[in-house]
């Protein structure tokens, strides 16, 4: 039956609750967005005969309290009780989704919130502690590729320098434009942050890879591709006359970012070299757009585990990538959380304060969520997001880098993610109290804008 106006409200006030993060409006219902990404989508038109509500999850996201292991446990144990079929999920293919009735929905979601703060009750940890034991050998390895493929799914909007510089290959390059002059910002460099492929030669080879293009192929992870055929395709756009000139200056650095990574992985094939993977996800492109879109990356990690050309066809450019082995033993106590103490801190946060409860203000004061301030300290990795500079260490082993609201809570400015940059000291000095700050400000809503979706009001 169609859910009310009474439910359709009831059922958002939930999905907040279990899930947190923001609605956003979609056909047929909305998606859940946070700060690690989308984590949702919650249908109530078009659905399979029987169904009141149908819900799919991105399991990488639900939590971070337990490993994927148990996430995985839940969620099969979650089926079990709701075994009800459902229409194709058209926004992420491969989540796993529930067809349920109203109160069922209600009832999952809450199971959805203890599970996201990290607070199965006792007869659950249980439960998936005899589920994770049960598995026959060739049921854990398949549960064991599936956890690792699901854990390389990226939660964070990580700068793509962070990820090169982690990965080993120098990012010098990146302090100086393509006409020779000094990069304003390092780190939103055109000329190297939008490349496919780095490093190479005497560094790490490292590629970006789409995570929706990895699948588990027997007891590997792997991907396959071919670059060069990708590359001719483009090329013959840019060459294309009757092609509008935007779609032909679109294509044209496409094609050179697609042979600049099919010589990185002939490379790697011929020397028998590991490669280094940057994991993409969020709008891929679709091969039927070729330079009418561009792909939107919407988070990333650095894949911890390096990579093999398991095969490569230098006559057809073919290639396999196989993700090296990598054993992940399943925690049999879920009770067991990952440690999430933070690496960062900002000037918000105070070691010790003498009188606490003694605070006077006169006013009104904005409290800042110190859950944003800590996504964009990670996102930062310990550097200016406008100069790239290390922040300090701290006497707790903590790096020190200040945190700032690029349209002013002061002003109506969101206290999200998408609002907030990490600053050196000077920078956020200079920011608010400097002759440029007009244009630093304009320069920062830029930057936000490469990592987000959704883009601050910049004015």
């Amino acid at each position: 039956m169609a859910l009310s106006r009474v439910q359709r409200g009831e059922l958002e006030d939930a999905v907040l609750k279990a899930l947190s993060g923001t609605l956003i409006e979609v056909a047929n219902g909305f998606r859940v967005q946070t700060s690690m990404g989308q984590v949702a989508v919650v249908y109530w038109e078009g659905l399979h005969s029987g169904n009141d509500v149908e819900i799919a999850l991105a399991p990488a996201r639900l939590t971070d309290r337990y490993d994927v292991h148990v996430t995985h446990a839940w969620l099969t144990l979650a089926k079990a009780r709701y075994p009800s079929p459902c229409n194709i999920h058209k926004y992420g293919g491969d989540w796993p989704i529930f067809g349920l009735g109203y109160s069922e929905a209600l009832s999952f979601l809450a199971g959805c919130q203890q599970l996201r703060k990290g607070i199965l009750s006792k007869e659950r940890e249980a439960e998936i502690a005899k589920l994770l034991k049960s598995l026959a050998p060739q049921d854990a390895v398949a549960a064991t590729l599936a956890a690792e493929l699901e854990s390389l799914r990226p939660t964070r909007a990580s700068a793509v320098i962070d990820l090169v510089r982690r990965a080993g290959v120098s990012v010098d390059r990146w302090y100086v434009k393509a006409d020779g002059t000094p990069a304003a910002m390092p780190r939103s460099n055109p000329a190297y942050c939008y490349n496919w492929a780095f490093g190479g030669a005497n560094e790490p080879a490292l590629a970006c890879l789409w995570h929706a293009s990895m699948k588990i192929v027997g007891a590997h992870i792997e991907l396959k591709s071919n670059m060069r055929d990708l590359a001719v395709r483009l090329e013959r756009i840019a060459e294309d006359i009757d092609r509008p000139v935007e779609h032909r200056e679109r294509a044209r650095p496409q094609a050179l970012r697609a042979r600049r990574l099919e010589e990185l992985v002939q490379d790697c094939a011929t020397t028998g070299r590991e490669l280094r993977v940057i994991v993409n996800e969020g709008e891929m492109r679709d091969e039927s757009s070729l330079g009418e879109d561009s792909s939107f990356v919407r988070v990333r990690l650095l894949d911890p585990v390096a990579w093999q050309v398991a095969a490569f066809d230098s006559i057809t450019g073919e290639c396999t990538l196989r993700r090296n082995t990598k054993t992940v033993p399943a925690r049999a106590d879920a009770s067991q959380a990952k440690d999430t103490r933070p690496r960062f801190a900002d000037q918000h946060d105070l070691l010790g304060a003498d009188h606490p409860d003694r605070v006077l203000a006169t006013g009104s004061v904005v409290r800042r969520d110190p859950a944003v301030r800590q996504v964009v300290l990670e996102r930062a990795d310990g550097r200016c997001e406008l100069c790239d500079a290390p922040g300090f260490p701290m006497d707790d082993g903590r790096l020190y880098m200040e945190t700032h609201h690029v349209q002013p809570l002061s002003e109506g400015g969101a206290d999200r993610v998408w609002n907030v940059v990490a600053l050196c000291p000077t920078h956020h000095r200079e920011v608010h109290h400097g002759r440029r700050r007009s244009e630093m400000k304009a320069q920062l809503c830029e930057l936000l804008a490469q990592m987000h979706a959704e883009q601050m009001p910049c004015s």
